[in-house]
């Protein structure tokens, strides 16, 4: 059980908890674009924001983040910005 537990999910310092709890397991990924996801949560749900440079990286990330205590859902808001996704401009 997480030192957080005890809050209401829709406090302040309940969403700061399981944010930092977020980063923390973002920040120990070898990936280093997914090291550099951003995360909000409200009322539960974690939204992840930020560019990464494939779609498994983004899957990567949201599952670094799975079944984290305080965690009710997943919103995963990161993009695909890839060499290979490179348009032409003719």
């Amino acid at each position: 059980m997480s030192s957080y537990q005890h809050l209401k999910p829709n406090s302040p310092r309940f969403s700061s908890e399981v944010v930092k709890s977020a980063k923390d397991h973002l920040k120990k990924n070898p990936y280093p674009d997914i090291r550099n996801v951003s995360c909000n949560c409200d009322r539960g749900v974690l939204v992840l924001r930020g560019n990464v440079s494939s779609y498994h990286h983004k899957q990567v990330a949201q599952e670094a983040v799975f079944g984290l205590d305080g965690v009710t859902r997943i919103l995963n808001e990161i993009e695909v910005r890839g060499s290979g996704d490179q348009r032409s401009s003719t």
